[in-house]
């Protein structure tokens, strides 16, 4: 089976374990909450081509960074921030 929705939660949730995210290349939706994300995770984001929605709950270490390589996903439609 293809997974096509990703919730996670904590701050185990690190730019090491977006290595493991972005081989599931038929991921839609992405939803983390307080997870300790930098720019560097979410650049290895930009070569998922079917995630279309991103929920980012607080997500401390979000930036301007972060952003920048979230503007290169082709599909994403919808981007969610909460603090």
């Amino acid at each position: 089976p293809r997974v096509t929705h990703l919730s996670l939660t904590g701050a185990q949730i690190t730019d090491q374990a977006f290595e493991h995210i972005a081989q599931l290349k038929g991921l839609e939706t992405l939803s983390l909450t307080n997870a300790a994300v930098t720019g560097a995770g979410f650049a290895k984001l930009e070569e998922m081509p079917r995630l279309s929605q991103m929920h980012l709950r607080n997500c401390a270490r979000f930036a301007a960074e972060s952003l920048a390589h979230l503007s290169q996903l082709g599909a994403l439609q919808t981007l969610s921030l909460q603090e």
